[in-house]
C-alpha cells in the first residue's frame, strides 16, 4: 500500500510539473522600498518598511494561463484586520482580494524591438518607460480591479469625448489587463493572466518586463470627475487611479518625503541594484526593464510605433465669452453624481461609500 501511495504521489507531482513551465524568476534587492531614496512610509501602524519591498517576481506558464507570483519582504497584510476608510467595516469589505496596501504594474515588451510598443504608464504613476523596453501588454494588479478599470475607461472616454464606453473598453482591453483571479499566501501574491491576452508570435522566452510597486488607494476621491470644460484631457493627468501620491512631510494617509523636489509615487522598481533604482526614479529618466533571454537584445535599428494609445487627441474648444463658474460647478457636481450612481449600480462601490461620497459632493453646492 505504501509503495502504491508513493507511486501515486510521484506521478501526481510529475504531472503538475509537466503542466507548468517556469518562464522567468526575477529578483530585486531588499531594503529599496523608498523610491528614489526620499520616500517614507505612511505614519500608520498598518504600514511598515518592507510591506512594499518586492523581492522576486516569478512567471509560470500553466494550462491556458500565465501565473505571476510576486514575493515581498514582509507578510502581506490582510484587509480583514484593518478598518476601512468609510464606516466601521473592515477594509476587506472594499478590498476583497486578500491585500490592500500596494499595486503592482507589469509592462511586457514582447517583440524586443526598440520603439515598437508603448512607453507611457497608466495615470497616477508619473513615470515613462525607455523605448528600448516599449511594451505591448500591461498587467495591473490592484486591490479593487473592477473599480480601477472602470475609472480608467471612463476617464479615457471623457478625455476623448467618446459616449461609447464599450468601444473604449474593448480597445484598452487589448493591451491592459486587471487580474481578478488572485491568491495571497504569507509573503506572496499570485494572479492569473489568460494566455489569450498575452498571445503573440514572439516566444515568451525572449520577453522583457518593466515592473514596479506603488502604494494603493482603496477608496476614491469625491472629486473623481476631474475634467473641466476648458481642459479636455486633463482628467488623465490628474487621475490617481488607485495610487497613493506622496506629500511633503510625514503624513498618515500616504507616503511622505522631505526635500525641495517631490518624488514620484513608485516605491519599488524591479532593478538590478538599489543604486540603479534611485538613478531611474530621480529626475526625468525613463525606466528600463529586465530581460531574461541571454540571446536577444533590443533591436537598435528597427523603430516601431505605439501599439495602443491610451487616449486620442481631442481639440480644445475655443472659449466663447466668460463662463459662468456657478453653472460649471453645478454641471460638474451633476456629472459626478451621475457617475457615482453608475458605480453603485454596477456594484463597484457599496452603500456606505455611496452615501459618504454623495454627501461630500453635495457639500460643494
Amino acid at each position: 500500500m505504501r509503495c502504491l501511495l508513493l507511486l501515486y504521489l510521484i506521478v501526481t507531482i510529475t504531472n503538475v510539473s509537466a503542466a507548468e513551465h517556469e518562464i522567468a524568476l526575477l529578483t530585486d534587492p531588499a531594503g529599496d522600498d523608498n523610491g528614489n531614496g526620499a520616500l517614507v512610509y505612511p505614519q500608520r501602524s498598518d504600514f511598515q518598511p518592507g510591506d512594499l519591498d518586492l523581492l522576486s517576481l516569478r512567471i509560470v506558464r500553466t494550462d491556458g494561463a500565465y501565473r505571476f507570483e510576486a514575493t515581498f519582504k514582509n507578510p502581506i497584510r490582510n484587509p480583514a484586520t484593518v478598518a476601512g476608510d468609510v464606516g466601521p467595516e473592515p477594509l476587506s469589505y472594499f478590498a476583497r482580494r486578500g491585500f490592500y496596501a500596494f499595486n503592482l504594474d507589469i509592462y511586457i515588451d514582447q517583440d524586443r524591438i526598440k520603439g515598437s510598443g508603448n512607453t507611457y504608464t497608466l495615470p497616477g504613476r508619473h513615470v515613462n518607460i525607455d523605448d528600448a523596453y516599449a511594451w505591448e501588454k500591461a498587467i495591473i494588479l490592484t486591490p479593487r480591479p473592477e473599480l480601477m478599470q472602470k475609472q480608467l475607461i471612463d476617464a479615457v472616454a471623457e478625455s476623448e469625448q467618446e459616449n461609447n464606453t464599450a468601444k473604449v473598453a474593448k480597445r484598452l482591453g487589448q493591451s491592459i489587463f486587471f487580474p481578478t483571479e488572485i491568491q495571497v499566501r504569507y509573503r506572496t501574491v499570485s494572479f492569473l493572466v489568460p494566455d489569450t491576452f498575452l498571445a503573440t508570435t514572439h516566444p515568451d522566452t525572449d520577453w522583457a518586463i518593466t515592473a514596479f510597486v506603488t502604494g494603493a488607494m482603496t477608496s476614491i476621491d469625491a472629486n473623481f470627475n476631474l475634467l473641466s470644460a476648458s481642459a479636455p484631457g486633463a482628467v488623465l493627468e490628474q487621475l490617481p487611479l488607485g495610487v497613493l501620491q506622496p506629500r511633503e512631510g510625514r503624513p498618515r494617509d500616504t507616503f511622505g518625503y522631505s526635500g525641495v523636489v517631490a518624488p514620484g509615487p513608485v516605491v519599488d522598481l524591479l532593478a538590478p541594484t538599489v543604486l540603479k533604482q534611485r538613478e531611474l526614479l530621480s529626475g526625468t529618466a525613463a525606466l528600463t526593464g529586465v530581460a531574461w533571454s541571454s540571446s536577444t537584445a533590443p533591436g537598435m535599428t528597427e523603430i516601431g510605433t505605439p501599439v495602443t494609445s491610451i487616449t486620442r487627441a481631442v481639440p480644445v474648444p475655443h472659449a466663447q465669452g466668460t463662463p459662468d463658474t456657478r453653472s460649471i460647478r453645478r454641471g460638474d457636481i451633476a456629472e459626478r453624481l451621475r457617475q457615482l450612481n453608475e458605480l453603485r449600480k454596477e456594484g463597484l462601490i457599496n452603500e456606505k461609500e455611496y452615501d459618504e461620497l454623495r454627501r461630500k459632493i453635495l457639500s460643494e453646492l
